[in-house]
């Protein structure tokens, strides 16, 4: 297992939100419109991220947005 930082979101960081988004929306069964939680769900505030690597292969990763100033959410997702 391998972990990377990166400053700013890249392909193999994007990449698991979107299998993050799918697998929450399978859990859901689609009993419910996501379309109000996708403004919380963008990436362009993010930009500490680490992302996990085993066998070279990205397998989780997690990353702060920040809120303001001294305030930040932890974003996280395995695959």
């Amino acid at each position: 297992m391998n972990i990377q930082y990166v400053n700013r979101p890249n392909g193999d960081f994007e990449s698991l939100c979107i299998l993050l988004d799918i697998s929450l929306k399978e859990a859901v069964a689609g009993e419910f419109d996501q379309t109000p939680y996708r403004q919380f769900n963008t990436l362009e505030k993010i930009r500490d991220v680490f992302i996990a690597y085993d066998g070279g292969i990205p397998v989780g990763c997690a990353s702060f947005r920040e809120y303001e100033p001294g305030t930040a959410e932890v974003k996280q997702d395995l695959k």
